[in-house]
């Protein structure tokens, strides 16, 4: 029985200086018990995403085209029309690298639901060490003081209506004061900015990297992407269970990616690994 095992692990290590890894609420992060500290971190997803846009930017392909969905109602209280945000759909398409590597899944009303494990497994990029990195917090401002000429400032009242100038003027110089075109952000409202050595670590499935799945009974592609993709040069494996992106697709994209000046070495294992499929990844 063969012990080829058909994945590819990867580390990866980065120095990052004075960055936020998340803005939505302050600074990821965790606390370390052993040295008593809170330590930044990115989630996967993020380090995944920075993966595909270096990628197509080697690639000099763009992502794919995303469709943004709002549903119109009409409010039962108000009889006044009103917008929510639905799931956004992606094409769920192999012929654009980023779903091809990064994955899919849409789900629609009164449809079935299609969606492919990305070929990559992602870790948390976390500090190599506890003691070699670190946040720093700090305040900000939002300064356009400097071009005065180019801005506005507008003085609405409780009514919501704009306060003329003249009596915007007169009541900063009864009140001895100013209405400068900055804002002060407080510290609490920033998050801190990570700083240090960090690692991630990457899993590759080579298995499914040039590879989608035909399984109906978990289905990866809609039909008409099936017939597109076959009209495309995407061929059947041998056991029919798969298909394969084109070799001519496979070799350009590494080109370019050498070209980029991105060049890894592998050692250990054996060369030419057959996954279940059948088909050779070199």
């Amino acid at each position: 029985m063969s012990t080829t095992r058909p994945y590819l692990y990867l580390r990866g290590l980065r120095q990052v200086d004075h960055t936020v890894f998340s803005v939505s609420n302050g600074q990821k992060n965790y606390y370390d018990p052993v040295y008593g500290r809170r330590l930044p971190y990115s989630s996967g997803q993020q380090v995944k995403r920075s993966l595909l846009d270096y990628m197509c930017d080697l690639l000099g392909e763009g992502r794919a085209p995303m469709q943004f969905n709002w549903q119109m109602s009409t409010d039962n209280k108000t009889k006044q029309k009103k917008l929510e945000q639905k799931e956004p759909w992606s094409p769920c398409d192999p012929k654009w690298a980023d779903q091809l590597i990064g994955g899919w899944m849409r789900a629609q009303k009164d449809e079935r639901t299609i969606k492919r494990r990305s070929p990559l497994s992602i870790s948390a990029m976390h500090p190599l060490h506890p003691t070699l990195a670190g946040i720093n917090n700090e305040s900000l401002t939002f300064d356009r003081s400097d071009h005065p000429e180019n801005h506005n400032v507008v003085v609405r009242n409780e009514a919501n209506e704009i306060v003329p100038q003249q009596e915007v003027y007169d009541y900063l110089k009864s009140e001895n004061r100013s209405l400068p075109m900055r804002i002060w952000i407080p510290e609490d409202k920033v998050g801190g900015r990570a700083t240090g050595l960090f690692i991630y670590d990457v899993a590759v499935d080579l298995r499914l990297l040039f590879a989608v799945s035909l399984n109906q009974f978990d289905p990866e592609l809609d039909p008409k992407t099936e017939n597109a993709l076959i009209e495309g040069g995407w061929q059947k494996s041998p056991d029919g269970n798969y298909l394969i992106c084109p070799k001519t697709r496979r070799l350009w994209g590494r080109e370019r990616v050498q070209r980029g000046g991105v060049r890894h070495r592998f050692r250990g294992g054996r060369r030419g690994l057959r996954p279940r499929c059948g088909w050779r990844c070199r």
